[in-house]
């Protein structure tokens, strides 16, 4: 599967769910030799909130490098989630096929955007033996992420 697969995918739980996403298209020039950075991957609004979502994909269990979260990025959804102040949610996933249909996505949301921070900054990969070990994930079924279970992930943070 492809990032953008991955990211179509988070879009159309969204809108199968109740809410509503939007994939925000990949960098454009509209203008001869002006490119602008997006912000995230995806937009999205549930339940009267809004989200902001970054995704990266792996086709297989590995070590994830910090290198492939720019540094707009991960400040593009703290400061969403810092002016959001409650009534909104900032979501860092990693996607990764460990094979046998156990697609997980791993979600860093919210507060949680600051550890993920500091782990770029101090090029702290996150190891392949950690992925087996974390519990802060949902899983991909039938092509959908289950948005009530990442919120239900969230609420554990506080």
């Amino acid at each position: 599967m492809l990032e953008s697969d991955f990211n179509s995918i988070v879009t159309k739980s969204f809108n199968s769910q109740g809410g509503y996403g939007f994939k925000i298209p990949d960098e454009r020039s509209t203008i001869t030799g002006f490119h602008s950075k997006n912000p995230y991957d995806v937009y999205g609004l549930y339940k009267g909130k809004f989200w902001a979502w970054e995704s990266k994909w792996m086709n297989k269990v590995q070590s994830f490098n910090f290198n492939r979260l720019e540094e707009h990025q991960i400040d593009n959804l703290i400061k969403s989630y810092e002016i959001m102040n409650g009534n909104g949610v900032s979501i860092f996933a990693i996607g990764i096929d460990f094979g046998r249909n156990d697609k997980r996505v791993f979600i860093w949301g919210n507060s949680d955007l600051y550890i993920i921070k500091e782990r770029k900054n101090a090029k702290k990969n996150i190891l392949a033996k950690e992925f087996n070990e974390l519990t802060n994930f949902v899983r991909i079924t039938k092509k959908e992420i289950p948005i009530e279970k990442i919120i239900e992930l969230i609420n554990k943070e506080k």
